[in-house]
């Protein structure tokens, strides 16, 4: 019980948090909080889908087609990585020619009819298509509000503002995640509480919280040019026809900066897809059939880890404002790689041993391993919002919805793809050395992932020979070129 507590607590921190960091020193007094907010309930929403569609198809045995469900849910969760990866650059580089708010009012919207979908029909195709549009919902969201960010705060506080878009983000999809698991657990315990819960109506209150996020944006968030002015006083972006949109993303790789750092953020994408998808099965017990765990009991093991992880990246985003992107970059992947190693230990202490990783994680005995795990994990944070404003620095302003569609193509990527070989990594291991081997190929893979990570930014760092910018800010001929925007 004392972990559900801990995890109540560390989502009102993260909350707290956020809400201070989306008011204090920005020039967009309700613009930047409202997409903050709208992106936490979207973040949420899709947090509880993640965890209840699999046990909304699996419950209903008209969903997905009777013998062949399992294959036909894979398909099904797929769809929505598939139409996000498609359309995510196209519509990051739209956002270049006619402006973020479009897209970042339309995105919602589009989620909200997904929901529908999953409501009013147990059709497989509608299924299939109901998700991929969550998927285009997604990819309309995520790249212009990003863009939109750098866009709308000063260089000298864009990591800041780049780490508080992480945290409400990671805070959006632990809510979501934790009621998804709440209701599971609730249905093991009263299987008559599937028929009541896992109706429809949990779809349409889902579309309700995404509707009411499209608004918010609608109304209260201003489009900024890049130039610093409102929509009200100037055109914001003049809509350019191209005919190849995927010509135009590929400029991004073109950029010398962002094809450095670019394998070692790819890594800690490969890292994050194989948490997402194996970490649960191994806070339960590794592959012990013997060894089993709640869903809220695994969910709120990691949640915590989420929260730890997300508390801390506007405190790193800050400190790369003030000091540079390179050695936060250095200092995530370090970190990442010292919470696998740890992990590492723990799976050969514990898992190895037929014991509940969680269970043992808690006891004082066993601080040794999750101590530094925690540190890890707390240290990690310093990855992501300094490698997102690295981004938005290294690009030109009028091309950075197009960047952050490639940065947004590269995650979903990226998740793919350590999930698949994570896969592969498990089955191979379980299969040369038995039952409960699996999480030895996922600790295996991770570590070389890390390491891999490290060794790029080291290479990154010293081949740009600017050994000033690990002390002093890499934003200062940032900021002699942009003006910073102006209410």
């Amino acid at each position: 019980m004392w972990i559900c507590y801990l995890e109540l607590k560390t989502i009102w921190c993260v909350t707290t948090i956020a809400f201070i960091q989306i008011f204090r020193k920005t020039h967009m007094r309700r613009s930047l909080p409202s997409l903050y907010l709208a992106t936490f309930l979207l973040r949420a929403a899709f947090g509880a889908v993640m965890f209840l569609l699999p046990v909304y198809l699996v419950t209903f045995s008209d969903y997905a087609g009777g013998e062949h469900a399992k294959l036909e849910i894979a398909i099904i969760i797929a769809t929505y990585f598939i139409a996000e990866l498609t359309v995510v650059p196209i519509l990051g580089s739209l956002s270049d020619q006619w402006g973020r708010k479009p897209f970042l009012v339309a995105g919602p919207f589009i989620a909200a009819v997904s929901m529908l979908g999953f409501a009013v029909s147990t059709n497989f195709v509608v299924l299939c298509i109901a998700h991929a549009i969550q998927g285009i919902g997604a990819a309309a969201k995520v790249a212009p509000t990003i863009a939109f960010i750098a866009d709308s705060c000063e260089p000298s506080e864009r990591g800041e503002k780049m780490g508080t878009y992480d945290m409400v983000t990671f805070g959006g999809i632990g809510v979501g995640l934790l009621i998804g698991a709440a209701l599971a657990d609730w249905s093991k315990i009263n299987p008559s509480v599937v028929t009541d819960i896992m109706k429809p109506q949990i779809f349409y209150m889902l579309a309700g919280i995404l509707v009411i996020a499209g608004i918010l944006t609608a109304i209260y968030v201003r489009e900024f040019s890049l130039t610093g002015h409102t929509q009200e006083t100037q055109d914001v972006h003049t809509p350019k026809p191209t005919s190849d949109h995927f010509t135009a993303v590929l400029d991004t790789f073109k950029n010398r900066e962002f094809r450095r750092f670019a394998p070692s953020w790819f890594c800690i994408m490969m890292i994050i897809g194989m948490s997402t998808t194996f970490l649960p099965i191994i806070l339960a017990g590794g592959a012990h059939s013997e060894v089993t765990g709640s869903s809220i009991e695994s969910a709120s093991t990691m949640i915590v880890g989420v929260g730890l992880l997300a508390i801390t990246q506007p405190f790193f985003g800050r400190l790369s404002d003030k000091h540079g992107r390179k050695p936060f970059l250095l200092i995530g992947a370090v970190a990442a790689m010292i919470a696998i190693i740890s992990l590492g230990f723990a799976v050969q202490e514990f898992i190895l041993q037929g014991k509940n990783l969680t269970s043992e994680l808690m006891k004082p005995a066993n601080f040794y391993i999750t101590i530094p795990l925690l540190l890890g994990i707390l240290g990690a944070g310093a990855f992501g919002p300094s490698a997102l404003a690295l981004l938005a620095d290294v690009t030109k302003a009028e091309k950075r919805g197009q960047a952050m569609g490639v940065y947004s193509f590269m995650l979903g990527l990226g998740e793919i793809m350590g999930d698949i070989i994570g896969g592969a990594f498990w089955d191979f291991f379980e299969g040369r050395y038995g039952e409960g081997s699996g999480p030895v190929g996922i600790v295996i893979l991770g570590s070389t992932l890390s390491i891999i990570a490290v060794v790029v930014v080291v290479k990154y760092i010293l081949e740009t020979r600017y050994i000033d910018e690990i002390v002093h800010s890499v934003l200062k001929p940032v900021n002699n070129q942009e003006t910073p925007p102006q209410t």
